[in-house]
């Protein structure tokens, strides 16, 4: 039996891969998960509003404007070392200052950040260089 598959003898090329550089994102949407040790954390939509332009490897010009880039938001750990919880609560107070996201000891309200901007700087991450992770956000 044949599989209909329309478009298969014209396959979209991949997009271009992110690349270092100072990103101004609005997000868009979120979603809860949990990871497989049982950790929680928020899948961030973020739509780019402005971003770096590179040449590909055809020549044109590539810009990302209108692309979306998902961040994850992982939830402050209640106990563990104490260098992992610090860690998450700068990145936190740092996404939540940089989206201007209202919050208090109880936290925040997530439908708080839909529509909010800030300006990130990617960078490659550790364990996978080929892969863009949020270093910083900045106040947009």
């Amino acid at each position: 039996m044949r599989m209909r598959m329309p478009g298969i003898d014209s396959f979209p090329e991949a997009p271009e891969s992110f690349i270092p550089g100072r990103y101004l994102f609005q997000i868009k949407g979120y979603e809860f998960a949990t990871s497989k040790d049982a950790r929680t954390y928020v899948k961030v939509t973020m739509l780019i509003e402005e971003g770096p332009t590179k040449t590909a490897s055809n020549g044109e010009q590539v810009d990302y404007e209108g692309r979306e880039f998902t961040h994850l938001f992982w939830e402050i750990p209640e106990y563990g070392e104490d260098w992992k919880i610090e860690q998450a609560q700068r990145q936190a107070g740092n996404f939540l200052t940089s989206f201007e996201i209202p919050f208090d000891e109880d936290g925040f309200d997530w439908d708080d950040t839909i529509g909010a901007r800030a300006w990130a700087q990617l960078g490659p991450q550790k364990r996978n260089p080929e892969m863009m992770e949020v270093k910083r956000f900045e106040k947009a």
